[in-house]
Formats: structure tokens, C-alpha cells, sequence
């Protein structure tokens, strides 16, 4: 132990008196995790004081400073420092761990009403598709009313091209008829390979006029000179359907429509066709 001189202004701090002095005394050997090792032999040690103050006037006794050796004030620091780090880092987990708890409640519930607002998508898609499809059916929806029996059916078995112009020339909304001539007709159907015997082209009145040589500017009937010839043209336009409008085959007669028409249209002018050819 080793007494340090008083220093000027320095004074108890219990009575606040001047009579005092200092002591310096060891406190032992630095730690041995910092002692300095060499093949087993010790090298260097190092020593470890504290300064304490004592008041002669009223026996007070403080401790003023800890003077450690270098090594142990570094590892006392490094302590302290690793010990706020650890303090802050599981501060900053716990906050960070309630941040995701919170975080992931709100994704939670925001995923929940995304998925009850798709469902409610969905089931209103539906129900508007189902109404949809059910209006356009009740739309589309025509009965047939005429009637194909075995005194009517030698109207429509193989009639000349005057007879359908003078029957179409009847049909509401039908506004221009052209009778193709032999040979001259556009698909090539008026010849002994084919069977034709008459083509003839008509406008419709809610169909844009082109070139009143189309079905499409209103619809077409084709005549053939028997059942067979019909049925192989029949055909033909059934696998072509999606670029032609409503085909009926009647005895050895074929109708076809524009599919500018709507489809309700369609059939009720098919109808109307054949109500006129049926009746002689």
C-alpha cells in the first residue's frame, strides 16, 4: 500500500472537509485468460491497483479510481462493450420479432380478404355467366313450324331456280334474288359433277348489302338433282360451320343464312323459307 499527497480542492465527500489523504493499493494479478503463456512457462503478469480516499476529520473512506493493468482495463472494456451490443441486439430481436408477430398478423389478414373479395369475384362471374347463357338460350330459342310430309316433299325434291325466286320473292325481308345462270356460279356447283341444278343468291333487309352474290349479304339455296348430291354439299358446309351462318337440308334443297343474322333470325327466316316452298 502507498499513501498519494493531498491534491488542492479536493475535499470529503461526506463533510466536505480538506483533511484527507489517498492510498494506492494492489488488488491482485490480472486475470489468467490475459496471462501471456510460453511453451508452459509464465512470461508476464501484470498488476492491478485501486486508489481509495480516507477523511481524517469524520473516518469517511471511498474508493476515487481502479487502475488496472492494460490488458484487463482492454478486456473490462471489451466485456462492457459485448455485454450493451448483447442487450441491443436482443432488444433489437424482440422488437424486430414483435415487428414480424405483427407484420405477419397483418399479411394474415389482408391475404384472409383478398381470398373472401376472389370468392366473391368468382361467384359473381358465374352467376353473371350462367344469366348470360340462359338469356341468349331463351333468345335463341324457335320452334320449327313447318312440316315435311310425303304429299309436300316433291315441292322441295329438285325444283327449278323459278319456282325458289317466286317463293323467296314472298318472304318478309328479303329485298334483292339473283337466279345464277348454268355454269356461271361462283362455287361452281351448277355442273354435271356436282349435281346443281339451280343456286340462288337473296339480301336480307337487317344484313350491310355487298354483293348480293354471298350468302353472307342474306342467304343462299342451293338446288341438286338428287339426295345424294345434296347430302356430299350437306356435309361440306357442316364441317365448314364456323364460317358460314345456319344450314338446313330439305329434301334435295339447301338453305343457308347469313351469319350477320342473329341466330333467333336465322331460324325464323329458314322457316319462312320453308313454309313458302311447302306450299306448292
Amino acid at each position: 500500500m502507498g499513501s498519494i499527497k493531498y491534491s488542492p480542492g479536493q475535499t470529503c465527500p461526506k463533510c466536505s472537509s480538506s483533511n484527507i489523504e489517498y492510498n494506492r493499493e494492489f488488488t491482485g494479478w490480472t486475470s489468467n485468460s490475459h496471462q501471456t503463456w510460453t511453451k508452459g512457462r509464465h512470461l508476464e503478469r501484470k498488476r492491478n491497483y485501486v486508489t481509495t480516499g480516507f477523511c481524517k476529520a469524520c473516518g469517511y473512506t471511498w474508493v476515487v479510481d481502479s487502475e488496472l493493468s492494460q490488458d484487463s482495463r482492454k478486456h473490462a472494456n471489451t466485456k462492457a462493450f459485448n455485454s450493451i451490443t448483447d442487450s441491443k441486439s436482443n432488444t433489437s430481436t424482440y422488437s424486430n420479432s414483435n415487428s414480424s408477430s405483427d407484420k405477419s398478423e397483418e399479411d394474415r389478414f389482408y391475404s384472409f380478404l383478398i381470398g373472401i373479395l376472389f370468392i366473391i369475384l368468382i361467384i359473381w362471374l358465374i352467376s353473371h355467366l350462367f344469366t348470360s347463357c340462359v338469356s341468349t338460350i331463351e333468345k335463341n330459342r324457335f320452334t320449327y313450324t313447318y312440316t315435311l310430309n310425303k304429299e309436300n316433299v316433291v315441292y322441295v325434291t329438285n325444283p327449278s331456280g323459278e319456282y325458289i325466286v317466286g317463293k323467296l320473292d314472298k318472304v318478309d325481308g328479303i329485298n334483292t334474288i339473283i337466279n345464277e345462270k348454268w355454269g356461271e356460279d361462283r362455287n361452281k356447283l351448277l355442273n354435271d359433277k356436282n349435281g346443281g341444278t339451280a343456286v340462288v343468291f337473296f339480301a336480307h333487309d337487317r344484313v350491310r348489302q355487298g354483293s348480293t352474290r354471298s350468302a353472307s349479304d342474306g342467304g343462299c339455296i342451293e338446288v341438286f338433282k338428287d339426295d345424294a348430291s345434296a347430302n356430299r354439299r350437306y356435309v361440306k358446309l357442316k364441317l365448314l360451320g364456323f364460317l358460314n351462318g345456319k344450314v338446313l337440308k330439305i329434301g334435295t334443297v339447301i338453305i343457308r343464312t347469313s351469319n350477320e343474322l342473329s341466330t333467333y333470325e336465322q331460324k325464323k327466316l329458314i322457316n319462312d323459307i320453308c313454309l313458302k316452298l311447302l306450299e306448292g
